[in-house]
């Protein structure tokens, strides 16, 4: 937010209505026996992730959409049945700073 007033004092035209904030998460998946996965408990990567989520109006979860993956730390949560995704959450400018003041909090305390 610092960084948008600094861009504002600047003479940059941003106003936004509302604020798009991606949140990495991990999924607990378990196989099952004849193939597939069955989808468990969620967990934000970043705990203020959760916080913010309070904030949001909007909120989905998106898969990542490529097949094949390149070999990287992210493929070893899989064998522990832990799967990446991500979850959108759209705040509203109204709400920005008290969600602000609420991580604030809750990192401070």
């Amino acid at each position: 937010m610092e960084e948008l007033e600094w861009a504002v004092e600047d003479g940059e035209p941003y106003n936004f209505d509302y604020y798009l904030i991606l949140a990495p998460m991990y999924k607990e998946t378990e196989e099952l026996e004849g193939g597939g996965r069955k989808v468990g408990l969620d967990a934000f990567v970043h705990a203020e992730d959760e916080f913010i989520e309070e904030f949001a109006g909007i909120k989905f979860d998106y898969k990542f959409t490529r097949s094949k993956r390149v070999a990287d730390s992210r493929n070893s949560f899989a064998d522990t049945g832990l799967a990446p995704s991500r979850r959108c959450l759209v705040v509203h400018k109204s709400k920005v700073k008290d969600m602000i003041k609420r991580v604030e909090s809750v990192l401070e305390g």
